[in-house]
């Protein structure tokens, strides 16, 4: 029974993040778990204000479920198999097959639900496994922004949905001469900046034909640096 309140909590829980669609989740920044698949679990609801219930998995089947829906759901529930010890070969085998390689070498290996939401295993530096989604919630550019630091705060509110990325690096520093900014293009017409605050404050600011400004999210399964074990070839 156990077993299967567990894969109700995770169809919950993975179903609150459609950022792919609506990037209106309530999550905190960062979130580093610990211990076994279960304690995964449980912290992985934990973070994101979720209220789960006594869903069964057979009424969890009944929802009618994106692409992207079911690729999230799956990936949670491979995630939470996974133990704080294991090597990165042993994730690897957990997470399945549907990777895609970036680097050579030392490489990483994405799990893609969307270009912004991902699950990575590996990070070049030891056994590693995590959850990102650059687009976890939303952050209204009204004038009013107060949640922030109020330097943060001070300068989002000199932005609206009509200014540019040349108006971010203007108030928060040009990436190419910062070490807490980084430049990302997650689709062919959407362009990102990405930034690293004091007091841990974590921004994705991402322009198409307007600016949006969000807030990120992180779940960390597996950090251990300097350890390797990759996945032998059968």
């Amino acid at each position: 029974m156990k077993n299967k309140k567990l894969i109700a909590i995770i169809i919950t829980a993975a179903l609150t993040f459609t950022a792919c669609q609506s990037s209106k989740a309530n999550i905190g920044a960062s979130t580093e778990v610990s211990g076994d698949s279960t304690s995964v679990t449980e912290t992985t609801v934990s973070t994101s204000s979720i209220e789960t219930s006594e869903v069964s998995t057979e009424e969890s089947k009944d929802v009618t479920l994106s692409n992207e829906d079911k690729r999230r759901i799956e990936l949670f529930e491979r995630a939470s198999t996974v133990k704080r010890d294991d090597s990165e070969g042993a994730i690897l085998k957990k997470m399945g097959d549907g990777y895609i390689v970036i680097g050579s070498g030392i490489s990483r290996y994405l799990y893609e639900i969307c270009p912004w939401e991902y699950f990575e295993v590996g990070n070049g530096l030891g056994d590693y496994l995590a959850y990102y989604n650059y687009k976890s919630e939303e952050v209204e550019l009204n004038g009013n922004i107060s949640r922030f630091p109020k330097e943060i705060s001070d300068k989002l509110n000199q932005l609206n949905s009509e200014s540019t990325l040349e108006n971010v690096e203007e108030l928060f520093g040009n990436p190419s001469e910062s070490d807490n900014m980084l430049v990302y293009n997650f689709t062919a017409v959407e362009k990102g900046i990405e930034y690293f605050g004091e007091d841990n404050v974590w921004l994705y600011f991402g322009y198409t034909d307007k600016l949006k400004v969000y807030i990120p999210n992180s779940i960390v399964y597996v950090n251990r640096i300097g350890n390797h074990d990759y996945m032998e070839e059968e």
